[in-house]
């Protein structure tokens, strides 16, 4: 029976939710960076040189960037 005074509420598994949350937060991140076409240009001229810039040790550790 439903209650036309009162929205409809529903029971769902915290987990699943808390998971759900957490794609949106991400989707919604991944669609600024490719909205922001400078910096999506940017992002792709870098990942051509990621895989020779690791084997080579060029990058910055956490420390380094953030310590």
């Amino acid at each position: 029976m439903q209650n036309r005074r009162q929205e409809e509420k529903y029971v769902v598994d915290k987990e699943w939710l808390d998971n759900l949350v957490r794609e949106r937060e991400s989707i919604l991140a991944t669609l600024e960076v490719l909205a922001d076409r400078k910096l999506t240009n940017r992002l792709i001229e870098l990942s051509k040189t990621i895989d020779d810039d690791v084997q080579d040790n060029r990058l910055y550790s956490m420390d380094e960037v953030f310590g």
